[in-house]
């Protein structure tokens, strides 16, 4: 099972400490996405691991 984390939908860059100004909320370059994802992974007692995946790395190795 593979569930979507929401980190593929851009979002305002981190910047601890500073805000943004309307026009850099409106910036596309101050977007990031991530692209991770859980698996679900069952082991022989029926419960299930939770694993993080980032989709971007694994397609570029």
């Amino acid at each position: 099972y593979y569930f979507n984390s929401g980190t593929w939908t851009p979002h305002l860059r981190e910047r601890p400490g500073h805000g943004y100004t309307w026009a850099e909320i409106g910036d596309p370059a101050n977007y990031v996405s991530s692209f991770t994802y859980l698996k679900f992974v069952p082991n022989d007692a029926g419960e299930y691991r939770a694993e993080l995946h980032n989709w971007a790395a694994e397609q570029s190795s």
